[in-house]
């Protein structure tokens, strides 16, 4: 649906600026002088379906004090994964960003042309901690931990690599890449049944890209990365905490990797407090 509606035919943009037609209506041959370039996408031929292929074991020991713990462990295997690309970016060495149309297009001067794909890679692997234990008939305990590591060089379709003629740097951490996850929680049963239930939420940041908010290579995407920057004393360096970056990098620069960054952690605490009353 979306191919169909961007292939530069079943919708056209106009853009008039400061219009004084109102309330009438110029016709189409007026506004064609308005028409302004838009964004096309198509579907690449070979596209097809993503494909998963995941395995797991598990292991579970019985323990003392009503207690169980079980561990598993989880593999997880994606190809075909979708992303989309601009296949008439401007070629590389040709465009100038201090000069917003320069460059030489691979199509013409039609604007950029997105195609969809389904050349994505998925890898995943996971290992469960879970454990409960019923103490006693007033003490209830459970508790989870997730160890997980997810890589991938998209995070779907609407994933663009940085620079539309290399993909280095793409596969990196996945958006589901949060490497811990650990939840405590529990009941307990005091004097006159009144029942105390914490539970406890706690998660490692998770990864986000780092661009450099411009378009660098003529996409008219604002996904371009910037450099690792070696030499302190170049112009427009900015020192961050994931080391000395650079907002221009040149041909040939190191680039960060897609999904360099991590966000902060977050830790949720929630508590009940109910008291069971028994009627008749």
């Amino acid at each position: 649906m979306t191919a169909l509606r961007y292939n530069g035919i079943r919708q056209q943009q106009f853009i008039v600026t400061n219009p004084d037609f109102f309330p009438s209506f110029p016709p189409l041959s007026v506004l064609e002088g308005f028409h302004s370039t838009q964004v096309r996408q198509q579907v690449n031929s070979n596209l097809v379906a993503p494909t998963f292929y995941q395995s797991m074991i598990s292991l579970e020991r019985q323990l003392p004090r009503n207690t169980t713990v079980a561990v598993t462990f989880a593999d997880a295997h994606g190809l075909h994964m979708l992303r989309s690309r601009d296949i008439n970016a401007p070629l590389p060495g040709t465009y100038d960003p201090a000069v917003p149309g320069s460059g030489v297009y691979p199509l013409g001067p039609v604007g950029s042309v997105f195609l969809m794909e389904s050349s994505g890679l998925y890898n995943q692997r996971q290992l469960f901690v879970n454990v409960n234990s019923r103490a006693n008939k007033h003490v209830s305990l459970t508790g989870n931990y997730a160890l997980n590591h997810a890589m991938s060089n998209t995070d779907g379709i609407g994933t663009f690599s940085a620079n539309p003629y290399s993909m280095a740097g793409e596969y990196g951490p996945a958006s589901t890449d949060i490497r811990h996850r650990m939840t405590l929680g529990g009941s307990i049963t005091t004097k006159w049944n009144v029942i105390f239930s914490p539970l406890i939420y706690i998660t490692s940041g998770p990864p986000f890209d780092i661009t450099a908010g411009r378009d660098i290579y003529g996409t008219t995407l604002f996904n371009g990365r910037p450099g690792i920057a070696t030499d302190p004393n170049k112009p427009d360096v900015i020192p961050t905490v994931y080391g000395l970056l650079d907002p221009n990098p040149t041909p040939g620069d190191r680039i960060l990797h897609r999904n360099y960054g991590r966000g902060p952690g977050t830790i949720f605490f929630n508590a009940h407090l109910g008291k069971a009353v028994k009627l008749g």
